[in-house]
C-alpha cells in the first residue's frame, strides 16, 4: 500500500525497476504522485499468483466509502441546483462533501441508472435543503426511489511513467482491470504504457474531471470468446468530464468503451467525455463505443484503422465509432478498414438524439469476409456450375460469393469442400488459386440502427468513399434527419442507394446539397417511408440510376443536377405488352411496329416529369392503349395514323397517377439526342383587365381570371422562347380571355374559347417568332 509517506508526496521508482507484484498496490491518499521512470524504464508485472476479481496491479481508492443513504422527499428535477431531505439528515452534509445522488431510474440494461456524484455547496439544515455547485443532470424522482449519499473521493492523483504487463501465458481468473480507479477528482494519468494484459488495461469508475494523455495501450488479450471485454478503457459509472487524448491503441475489442458496473453505488450516467487525437489500429467490434448511454461526448480527430475477430476472424465485423446516447458530436476522424465507420445505435429504453457527425473521412467500409481460394478454375454462367474451393468449413451452408469488383455468384449448397448449384449474371473466367470471399453483412459509412428511434441527428460535411453499402443507411424509425454537404463516391457495390433510408422511417428526412458519385448497383437517394422529406440542391455524377426515389405526398425533390441520364432512353421497337419504366429516363423515345398496350411504373416524387416520343413504322396506324394510372386530357389520346409520324406526350406524376400536361401530333419524324432541360418555376400573374407577362422571368405563367379579360403583348422575349399560360376560372366561371395585337393564331387553332365551368383551367401555349414578333399559338388544351 502506498501510504508510507502520507499525502501530498511523490513515489518514485527508479529506472530499471521491474516489480513483479503478488499483491495488488493501493494508493488511498489524495494527492500524490506515483511515478516511475518513463514506459519501460519502470515495469509492474502482475504475478500468476493474481487471480480474482480484486486483483488488479494498481488500485486508486480501492474501497470507497459510502455513508448512510438518506430518501429525498421531495423529486430533483433536471436544472435542480439542490435536493430536499428531512432537516436531520441534510445537517449530517458539510460543505465540499462528495454525494451520490441516485434513483432507480433505468436508461439501459443491465442496471444502467441516471446516478450523478456531486459536490455539497452549502446546506440549509433548517429547511432540509443540500445544495450543489452544478446543477442536477437528470430527473431523480420520488417515484424512482430517489436517495443521497455522501461518499469518500481522492484528490488530484498523478500516475505516469510506467509500463504494466502481466506474466500470465493463459487467461487468469481475473474478472477486472489492471488499473482500477475510482472516485477520484482530478486524476491525470500520462505517459503509461500497458502491454500483454488482460481482460481491461484501465477503469475509470465515477471519476470526475480527469485526463488520460500521451499513453499506450497495446493488445489487452483473451484466450475465450472475442466477446469478453478486452477494453483499453473503460469509463463506467458516473464518470464526469474525461478525456481521452493522444494515445496508441493497439488490439482492443474497444479501445474506449462507456459502460457500467451494475452494483448499488457503482452506477450512474457517464457524462462529457472528450475522446480526441488519438490512434486506435486492429480493433474487433469497435474502436470507440458508447457501449451504454453517454451524456454529451466528443470524438474528433482520433484514426480508427481496420481489425478482425481477436480469436475468430468470421465471428464479427469492426466499426469505427458506435455512438449510443445524447448531444454527442464525432467530427474530424479519419475511419478506414472497418465494416461500418459511425454507427449510431438506440435501445428499448432511450432514444439516441442530438448526434452530429461533421467532417469525418470514412472509407473502405468492407464487411468482414471469410477468404478462401480456388482449387480449380471456374467461368461464372447462369448455366448452375460447381466451384471447388480450398476450404469451405466456415462459409455458409448457401449464400453469396465475392471475387473481385461486383463479380460474385451465388450457390445453393456446398459438400465438403465443393459449392454446389452455382449460378452468376457475368461471364468471367477465374483460374486456380484466385480467391474468393464470402460476405456476412454490408460495409456503411454512417449507421442509424433500426433499435430505436433515433432523433435529431446531423450528418454533414463528411466525405464517405468505397463502401458496400451505403454512404448514409437509415435502418429504424428515424426522424428529423439532416444529410447535407457530404461527399459520396463510389458506394452501393451491395445493392444499395448512397443515401437510404427504410419503410420504418419517419421523418422528415432532408438530403441537401451533397454529392453523389459513382454509385455502381442502385439510386443516389431512396427513402422507402415516411413524409415530408426533402431531397434537393444535390449533385448527381455517374450513378447506376441517377433518380431518387422518395416516399410521401409531401415530400420534394428539386433542384439536383444531373438527375435525368445523360442521353434520352430508347425503348426501341415496340409492340404487344411493353412496360416503360421512369427509372430508365424522363425521356423515352420507340417506335411502334405493332399495337401497343402500355403499363407506366410510379414516378419517384410528385412532380416527376415523363416524356413519350413514339414514332408509327412504315405501315403506319399503330394504336396505343394506355394503363389506369395515365389520366389524359379530354380522357382520350389518338395518334397519328400516317407512316414515320412522330407523336410526343408529356405526363407528371401527381403521387398517384400520371397526368397528361401537353401532346405534340403529327410533329416531323425526327429523333431527339439531348435531355430534356426542365423548365423554372411557375410565375403568378396579376389579374387585371389586361393581364401583364415579363417573358423574362419565367416560361410557365398562371393567372386566376376575376373578369373578362385581355392577355397582354408579353415583354421582354427571347426568339424561340416557349412559354405555358395557366387560365384559371375562379368561382363565378364563364370568364373569357382575348389576345393582343402580338398574339398569331393558325389554321388548325383559329380561336381560343376558354371553359366556362367554376374552378376548372384551360393551358395556353406559344412560341415567340423573333423574325415576325409574334408570339405563335401552338397548343390550347382545356377543361383541367
Amino acid at each position: 500500500m502506498l501510504t508510507t509517506y502520507g499525502a501530498n508526496k511523490i513515489y518514485r521508482f527508479p529506472p530499471g525497476a521491474n516489480m513483479l507484484i503478488k499483491t495488488p498496490l493501493t494508493a488511498s491518499l489524495s494527492n500524490i504522485v506515483i511515478e516511475g521512470s518513463g514506459r519501460g524504464l519502470t515495469t509492474i508485472t502482475m504475478d500468476t499468483s493474481l487471480t480474482g476479481a480484486s486483483s488488479n496491479a494498481l488500485t486508486i481508492n480501492s474501497s470507497p466509502t459510502f455513508e448512510t443513504s438518506f430518501s429525498l422527499v421531495a423529486s430533483a428535477n433536471i436544472g435542480d441546483t439542490a435536493v430536499s431531505v428531512s432537516p436531520a439528515n441534510a445537517a449530517t452534509f458539510l460543505a465540499g462533501d462528495y454525494v451520490l445522488v441516485r434513483s432507480n431510474a433505468l436508461v439501459d440494461t443491465p442496471n444502467k441508472h441516471t446516478d450523478e456524484v456531486k459536490i455539497v455547496k452549502s446546506v440549509d439544515a433548517t429547511n432540509g435543503q443540500v445544495y450543489f455547485d452544478d446543477r442536477i443532470y437528470s430527473p431523480h424522482l420520488l417515484s424512482d426511489s430517489a436517495t443521497i449519499i455522501k461518499v469518500s473521493v481522492l484528490k488530484d492523483v498523478t500516475v505516469r511513467g510506467i509500463t504494466f504487463t502481466s506474466a500470465q501465458t493463459s487467461t487468469p481468473d481475473i474478472a477486472t482491470a489492471t488499473f482500477l480507479a475510482q472516485y477520484v477528482d482530478g486524476l491525470k494519468v500520462e505517459d503509461c504504457e500497458w502491454k500483454e494484459v488482460w481482460y481491461t488495461a484501465v477503469d475509470f469508475t465515477s471519476c470526475l474531471n480527469s485526463t488520460f494523455e500521451g499513453n499506450v495501450v497495446n493488445r489487452v488479450k483473451t484466450t475465450t470468446a472475442s466477446a469478453t471485454i478486452r477494453y483499453g478503457i473503460l469509463v463506467a459509472s458516473a464518470t464526469r468530464n474525461l478525456t481521452v487524448a493522444n494515445n496508441h491503441f493497439n488490439r482492443c475489442r474497444h479501445s474506449v468503451v462507456v459502460g457500467t458496473h451494475g452494483t448499488t453505488n457503482y452506477e450512474g450516467l457517464t457524462r462529457d467525455l472528450t475522446v480526441v487525437g488519438n490512434t486506435s489500429v486492429a480493433s474487433d467490434t469497435a474502436h470507440f463505443d458508447c457501449h451504454q448511454p453517454l451524456d454529451g461526448g466528443l470524438f474528433a480527430n482520433n484514426t480508427c484503422i481496420g481489425g478482425i475477430s481477436y480469436l475468430d476472424p468470421a465471428a464479427s465485423n469492426v466499426n469505427g465509432i458506435q455512438v449510443r446516447g445524447k448531444n454527442v458530436t464525432v467530427s474530424g476522424n479519419k475511419i478506414s478498414h472497418c465494416q461500418k465507420g459511425v454507427a449510431i445505435q438506440g435501445d428499448s429504453l432511450h432514444t439516441a438524439q442530438s448526434i452530429t457527425v461533421c467532417g469525418n473521412i470514412i472509407n473502405e467500409c468492407y464487411a468482414s469476409r471469410v477468404m478462401t481460394y480456388l482449387t480449380s478454375s471456374i467461368t461464372l454462367s447462369s448455366t448452375p456450375f460447381t466451384a471447388s474451393v480450398v476450404d469451405a468449413s466456415s462459409l455458409a451452408a448457401s449464400g453469396t460469393i465475392r471475387l473481385i469488383s461486383t463479380d460474385k455468384f451465388t450457390y445453393t449448397g456446398k459438400s465438403i469442400n465443393a459449392l454446389t448449384g452455382c449460378t452468376s449474371s457475368q461471364t468471367t473466367t477465374y483460374p486456380a488459386g484466385a480467391s474468393v470471399s464470402q460476405i456476412s453483412t454490408d460495409g456503411v459509412g454512417v449507421e442509424m440502427d433500426s433499435a430505436a428511434t433515433i432523433s435529431g441527428i446531423v450528418i454533414i460535411g463528411n466525405t464517405i468513399e468505397n463502401t458496400d453499402s451505403s454512404a448514409v443507411l437509415g435502418q429504424g424509425a428515424q426522424t428529423g434527419v439532416l444529410v447535407a454537404d457530404n461527399y459520396c463516391k463510389n458506394n452501393g457495390r451491395i445493392n444499395k442507394a448512397s443515401v437510404q433510408f427504410s419503410s420504418t422511417t419517419a421523418g422528415p428526412i432532408v438530403v441537401r446539397g451533397n454529392t453523389i458519385e459513382g454509385n455502381v448497383t442502385s439510386r443516389t437517394v431512396t427513402i422507402l417511408g415516411g413524409d415530408g422529406h426533402t431531397v434537393e440542391n444535390n449533385s448527381f455524377v455517374s450513378n447506376f440510376n441517377q433518380t431518387p426515389r422518395v416516399a410521401g405526398t409531401n415530400s420534394a425533390v428539386r433542384n439536383n443536377r444531373g438527375i435525368n441520364p445523360i442521353a434520352p432512353y430508347s425503348l426501341g421497337n415496340i409492340a404487344g405488352a411493353v412496360t416503360v419504366t421512369r427509372v430508365n429516363g424522363d425521356h423515352q423515345y420507340g417506335t411502334l411496329t405493332g399495337n401497343v398496350t402500355f403499363t407506366v411504373t410510379n414516378g419517384s416524387f410528385i412532380g416527376d416529369r415523363l416524356i413519350l416520343v413514339l414514332t408509327q413504322d412504315a405501315t403506319g396506324s399503330r394504336t396505343v392503349t394506355w394503363p389506369s394510372n395515365v389520366k389524359l386530357a379530354n380522357s382520350s389520346l389518338t395518334l397519328s395514323t400516317a407512316a414515320n409520324a412522330v407523336d410526343t406526350v408529356s405526363l407528371v406524376w401527381d403521387g398517384n397517377n400520371w397526368r397528361e400536361t401537353g401532346r405534340a401530333l403529327q410533329s416531323a419524324s425526327t429523333v431527339l439526342t439531348q435531355p430534356i432541360i426542365k423548365g423554372s418555376a411557375v410565375v403568378g400573374l396579376t389579374d387585371a383587365a389586361t393581364i401583364a407577362t415579363d417573358a423574362s422571368t419565367g416560361n410557365i405563367f398562371m393567372v386566376t381570371l376575376g373578369g373578362n379579360r385581355l392577355l397582354g403583348n408579353p415583354t421582354n422575349p427571347t426568339d424561340g422562347q416557349k412559354c405555358i399560360w395557366r387560365l384559371k376560372q375562379d368561382a363565378t366561371g364563364s370568364r373569357t380571355i382575348s389576345l393582343d395585337t402580338a398574339f398569331r393564331l393558325n389554321t388548325d387553332l383559329a380561336s381560343i374559347t376558354l371553359t366556362t365551368t367554376a374552378n376548372k383551367t384551360d393551358y395556353l401555349g406559344a412560341v415567340y417568332n423573333g423574325t415576325d414578333s409574334t408570339w405563335d399559338i401552338i397548343a390550347f388544351t382545356r377543361g383541367f
